[in-house]
C-alpha cells in the first residue's frame, strides 16, 4: 500500500487520487501519440523532401520512430529513477524538455539535426509516459485502477483520431514541418502536472536487489512485443499502403488514420465491457482480428477495402493493448511498479520502433509491400491459434 503527504484532502481514496490526478495524468500519457502518429500523413512528403540525402529511405522512418527506440532504452532507467528519487518533479521537468525538442524541427533544416531532435524526444518521452503510468498505479487500486487504465487506452486511441487528422490538415496548409507544432501543448500539460500532482509517501523505498522477473511477466512481455508489431505495421505504414492504392493526399490519409482511431477505440470499449473473460481470450480475440485484418489488405488492391482491412485490423489492436497493459500492471508490487511499468513500456516502444524496419525488410524479402502485409496475418493467426491452446489448457499461465 502508499501512504500520500498531507496535502491529500479527507474525502479521497485509501490511495489519495482523485478525478483531476487521474486527468492530468493521462494528459500526460497522450504525448507519444503526438510523436508518432500525428506526422504519419506527412511521412511520404519528408521522404521526398529529403530524397536527396543518402539513405533517405530508412532515415525517415527512422526519425518518425526513434522516439520509441528511446522508450524502449530509457523507460526502464525512468522507473528505476521514479522508485528511488520520486515522481512528480521528474515528470514536470521531463514534460518542459519533451516539449522543447518536440517542435525544435520548425527551424531545422538537416535531416541529422531532426534526429538529434527527434532523440532528445524520445528520451523525454520515456520519463513522461513510465511516469505517468507509475503514478496512475501510485493513486488507485483494485478496481480504480484497472478502471483508469482502461480510461487511458480509450483516451489514448481518441487521441490518436485528433493527432492525425490534425497532422493531415497541418501537413496540408503547413507543409511537413506543420505537425511538429502540436508539441506545444506538452508545455501547458507541464503546467497543470506541477500544480495538481502531488508526491506519493512509500512506505517502502525500492532496494538495490534486482527486479523479481516471473515467469507471468516474462511471458506478458514477449506477447506486448509481437503485439506492438501488429499493433503498429498498419498505423505507421499507412501513408504508403494507402499510396499503393492510389490515395496520397495527406489530408485523406489522415481521415482515414482518424478512421482507424475510432476503431481502436471501439477495440478498447470492448476489453472493458468483456474482460472478465479472462487474457487468454481477449488475446485471442485481438489477434484473430489483426489477422483477418491484414490478410484483407495483402490480398486487396482497392483503396475501399483497404480502408476496411486497416479498420478491423485496428479494432483487434484496440483490444490486445488494454489487455497486456491491465495484465501486466496487476503482477506490479509498490515497491517495483516503476521498474516493470518502465520494463513493459519497454517492450511496447521497442515494437513500434522497429516495425518500420521491419516491414521494407520484410517487402525486400517477400517481394513486396503486400507480401509483406500478408506475413504479418500469418503471424498474427498463429497467435491466435496459440491462445486458443492455452484457453484448452487446464491452468494458463497468462494472470487473467
Amino acid at each position: 500500500m502508499v501512504e500520500y503527504a498531507n496535502t491529500a484532502p479527507p474525502q479521497r481514496s485509501a490511495t489519495g487520487g482523485g478525478a483531476r490526478h487521474a486527468v492530468v495524468l493521462i494528459a500526460a500519457s497522450l504525448m507519444p501519440v503526438l510523436a508518432i502518429l500525428s506526422l504519419v500523413p506527412v511521412l511520404p512528403a519528408l521522404t521526398r523532401e529529403f530524397a536527396a540525402t543518402p539513405g533517405a529511405l530508412y532515415l525517415v522512418p527512422v526519425a518518425l520512430t526513434l522516439p520509441a527506440l528511446c522508450i524502449a532504452l530509457f523507460s526502464p532507467a525512468a522507473g528505476w529513477l521514479a522508485d528511488r528519487i520520486g515522481r512528480k518533479r521528474l515528470l514536470v521537468g521531463a514534460l518542459a524538455l519533451y516539449g522543447v525538442c518536440g517542435v525544435a524541427p520548425l527551424f531545422l533544416h538537416s535531416i541529422t539535426a531532426l534526429l538529434v531532435t527527434r532523440f532528445g524526444v524520445g528520451v523525454f518521452e520515456a520519463t513522461v509516459m513510465t511516469l505517468a503510468f507509475t503514478l496512475l498505479g501510485d493513486y488507485y487500486e483494485g478496481e480504480a485502477r484497472r478502471r483508469w487504465y482502461a480510461i487511458q487506452v480509450l483516451c489514448s486511441s481518441l487521441c490518436a483520431i485528433v493527432a492525425v487528422a490534425l497532422g493531415g490538415l497541418m501537413g496540408q496548409l503547413l507543409g511537413p514541418r506543420g505537425p511538429f507544432c502540436l508539441y506545444f501543448i506538452a508545455l501547458p500539460v507541464a503546467l497543470a502536472c506541477a500544480l495538481i500532482l502531488f508526491e506519493p509517501l512509500r512506505r517502502h523505498v525500492a532496494k538495490a536487489a534486482g527486479f523479481p522477473m516471473t515467469r507471468s511477466f516474462a511471458s506478458l512481455l514477449g506477447l506486448t512485443v509481437l503485439a506492438g508489431l501488429l499493433f503498429y505495421a498498419v498505423q505507421l505504414g499507412l501513408g504508403q499502403i494507402l499510396e499503393g492504392v492510389g490515395v496520397s493526399a495527406p489530408s485523406k490519409i489522415g481521415l482515414i488514420g482518424a478512421t482507424d482511431g475510432v476503431a481502436i477505440a471501439l477495440g478498447s470499449l470492448l476489453f472493458k465491457r468483456y474482460a472478465k473473460i479472462g487474457t487468454p481470450r481477449m488475446l485471442m480475440a485481438g489477434f484473430g482480428s489483426a489477422a483477418i485484418g491484414y490478410a484483407m489488405i495483402g490480398l486487396s488492391h482497392t483503396p475501399a477495402v483497404v480502408v476496411a482491412a486497416s479498420i478491423v485490423t485496428c479494432f483487434g489492436g484496440g483490444i490486445l493493448l488494454p489487455t497486456l497493459l491491465t495484465a501486466a500492471m496487476s503482477t506490479l508490487s509498490d515497491e517495483n511498479r516503476g521498474r516493470g511499468t518502465g520494463m513493459w513500456l519497454s517492450a511496447f516502444y521497442l515494437a513500434q520502433f522497429i516495425t518500420p524496419l521491419l516491414m521494407i525488410a520484410l517487402a525486400n524479402l517477400f517481394g513486396g509491400n503486400n507480401q509483406a502485409l500478408l506475413f504479418m496475418g500469418l503471424l498474427g493467426g498463429a497467435l491466435a491459434v496459440s491462445m486458443g491452446a492455452w484457453i484448452a489448457r487446464p491452468r494458463s499461465a497468462v494472470p487473467a
